[in-house]
């Protein structure tokens, strides 16, 4: 709950638009508790049409909004955006998959003067693990931000010895809001969790000011001829083009590389929505 308050800069007199699923963390064990601690407003919804969001955030007057990012690309490309009076909201947050920069400088021109979030977290670190700042959006728009107070982050190699600035390796998170172990799950725990510090799983970076940069998980790295290719490095340059909404990398099997890179990809039906990039 404190990286929550201290990561989201929660307030007690927030409306909470929550439409992330109660079987997921960040809803059931981040926002929803955080605005009960605080006796704030929760409107819990089902709906992830982005006009029905919209009419609930106006008709609400919702402060805060927390989705994915495949629902602020739906939402980024739906007409009449402006038609609704969102003046109430103070706080966008979306997590869980890399956000395109259009997408992010989309939000900018929809609701200016609103704070965007990037944040990431998982279930072993009761969500919140690193958030974005909002002055960072556009300015590291491929970076999961900073830990908030309390929590640590560490970057190693194969062999578990710390790395440099900017070089990748399996992320580590250590704090209070790391799980203790595994339910009834021993030697699962004793193998992910040692010394306190999680061994998340995640390929990562941190450059020089400790801002943290996914990479993808250690299973989906894809060895082209013996070099490492990381999937979300070749889909954040795709999704520069225009004509890219979104796409996920993979690794195929090839005879002679071992691995060559294959990516699926959903055309944006609005490009136009693009200019400025």
């Amino acid at each position: 709950m404190q990286s929550t308050l201290s990561g989201r800069g929660f307030r007690p007199g927030d409306v909470h638009t929550l439409i992330v699923p109660l079987f997921h963390v960040t809803g059931l064990n981040t926002i929803m508790p955080t605005a009960f601690h605080q006796g704030a407003t929760l409107v819990v919804t089902a709906q992830q049409s982005p006009r029905d969001i919209l009419a609930l955030i106006e008709r609400h007057r919702a402060t805060t909004f927390f989705a994915v990012p495949t629902t602020m690309i739906l939402l980024a490309q739906t007409p009449g955006v402006e038609q609704h009076d969102v003046s109430s909201l103070r706080l966008i947050a979306y997590s869980g998959a890399p956000m395109p920069l259009r997408a992010i400088q989309r939000l900018r021109e929809l609701f200016p003067g609103v704070r965007l979030h990037n944040f990431f977290g998982l279930t072993e670190t009761t969500s919140v693990t690193t958030v974005l700042p909002d002055e960072q959006a556009l300015v590291r728009p491929e970076s999961v931000g900073l830990p908030p107070p309390g929590i640590e982050l560490k970057i190693v190699d194969d062999h578990g010895d710390p790395l440099p600035a900017n070089a990748i390796g399996e992320l580590l998170v250590k704090g209070p809001s790391v799980v203790k172990s595994y339910h009834n799950r021993p030697e699962a725990s004793a193998e992910v969790i040692v010394d306190g510090w999680l061994h998340t799983g995640d390929t990562a970076s941190l450059d020089e000011e400790g801002y943290l940069f996914l990479q993808g998980r250690k299973k989906e790295r894809v060895i082209v001829a013996g070099e490492n290719v990381y999937p979300v490095e070749v889909e954040n340059v795709l999704t520069r083009h225009p004509a890219v909404a979104e796409v996920a990398v993979i690794g195929r099997p090839h005879a002679i590389l071992g691995e060559v890179v294959k990516a699926l990809s959903c055309c944006d039906p609005t490009p136009t929505l693009t200019s400025g990039r």
